[in-house]
């Protein structure tokens, strides 16, 4: 019997707790429709920011043509300088060159998106770290 005792009164403790998740349970939902949310908000500012265009620049390439790379605020300038080189099937030594240009241009900004020429042969002459 005082086993039984000692077991019942074990269950006891574990019944109130039972009751203490309920009300978490009740707080809970609450909380989870609040978190959904707050999670589409973190994602809207996500998406707002990296659709704010920090650098927008006008690249000449040796063919004479111009391409379009632009610098959203939540992009880094390698990864930008990386996939630009890759998607127009440039050679990979402009990879640095305009990592090193995409960086100084954002250091040097005074206001936000800027907009800018240059020529990619040149950022290539002036960025390179064996000049």
């Amino acid at each position: 019997a005082p086993a039984a005792a000692a077991a019942g009164a074990a269950q006891e403790p574990e019944a109130a707790s039972a009751k203490g998740d309920a009300k978490d349970d009740k707080a809970s939902p609450s909380a989870a429709a609040a978190a959904p949310e707050e999670a589409t908000a973190q994602q809207g500012g996500e998406e707002t920011m990296a659709s704010t265009i920090l650098i927008e620049a006008k690249l000449k390439v040796d063919d004479g043509s111009i391409l379009t790379l632009k610098v959203g605020a939540s992009d880094r300038s390698k990864e930008v300088a990386q996939r630009f080189v890759q998607e127009n099937s440039l050679k990979a030594w402009f990879q640095d060159p305009l990592t090193a240009w995409l960086k100084k241009i954002e250091e040097d900004a005074e206001k936000f998106p800027v907009l800018i020429e240059a020529d990619l042969m040149q950022i290539r002459k002036d960025f390179s770290k064996n000049k």
